[in-house]
């Protein structure tokens, strides 16, 4: 018969290495794993003569969170949570990311962060794992689940808008600049680090002894900034005063830069991108 599993059913959390289960507001999360198989290909024989396993499976997890607006509440993420991700991750030391029931767990480093808030939605997180071994699944559900099936309420949250932001152009503060759209990336570029006659099949638990992914710096920050009257910015604080997230690209160069207005619009539309390697995350 059909089935599914209801996401009212469902928590999901983090684990850094360092410990403390982190129930943030989750949106989405997705888990997807590859696994590196081959034909081996001879002569004398039209076709495969096997499929085989070449390298050590690799799996990827994608989160989503709601940005919260007050930064002493567990349930928001806050800077020095995000601090936390990029340090292990170049130490090797793996976070866990879990979705039950009827879901996954994955253990792995973080790979790309994104902060993201536009006129007219919430503000929200994206944290993107990479980890080496094949993830633990659950098994597909057999059965409908519904109301009743639901746990105790796992977060409360207010999410950020747009009316709690400071867009500071300087580091001074608010600023007469309005921007509609704001975005920060930090791209984590990592890479696994192998044994020849190591394991390179199973799960991440039997791997993890001959498999090691870290993370290789430099790593590179972007924010991009648009709006009717936007300009570019090293420093981005989502949040007011003491309830926020604050970027800070050190070395920010302007890499690129647009105009765009056309019949019928409003008024013109500016977009600012600037990127750099010395980033804060506070």
């Amino acid at each position: 018969m059909p089935a599914r599993t209801l996401y009212a059913s469902q928590q999901a959390t983090i684990t850094p290495n360092a410990g403390g289960v982190k129930q943030f507001p989750v949106q989405s999360a997705n888990c997807e794993l590859t696994i590196p198989v081959d034909n081996l290909m001879i002569l004398g024989k039209l076709g495969s003569a096997g499929r085989f396993q070449k390298d050590v499976a690799t799996c990827k997890s994608d989160i989503k969170i709601f940005m919260g607006t007050d930064n002493v509440d567990a349930n928001s993420v806050l800077g020095s949570f995000l601090g936390t991700l990029t340090g292990e991750a170049l130490a090797g030391s793996v976070s866990t990311v879990t979705v039950s029931p009827n879901g996954f767990s994955m253990s792995g480093i973080v790979s790309h962060i994104g902060l993201e808030l536009t006129k007219g939605n919430f503000g929200m997180v994206d944290l993107s794992f990479v980890g080496v071994g094949e993830p633990d699944f659950s098994a597909v559900p057999t059965t409908i689940g519904g109301a009743g099936t639901q746990p105790a309420a796992a977060v409360a949250v207010v999410p950020l808008t747009t009316g709690a932001f400071i867009y500071a152009m300087d580091g001074t503060g608010r600023i007469t600049a309005c921007p509609h759209s704001v975005k920060f990336s930090l791209d984590v570029p990592n890479e696994i680090i192998s044994c020849v006659g190591g394991r390179v099949s199973g799960t991440q638990v039997q791997v993890a002894a001959d498999n090691v992914q870290v993370a290789k710096p430099p790593f590179k920050g972007t924010i991009t900034v648009e709006g009717s009257s936007a300009a570019s910015s090293k420093k981005i604080v989502f949040g007011e005063a003491n309830s926020c997230i604050t970027v800070v690209i050190n070395d920010a160069t302007t890499v690129s830069q647009s105009f765009n207005q056309a019949a019928g619009d409003v008024g013109a539309s500016y977009n600012f991108t600037v990127e750099g390697t010395d980033i804060n995350l506070t």
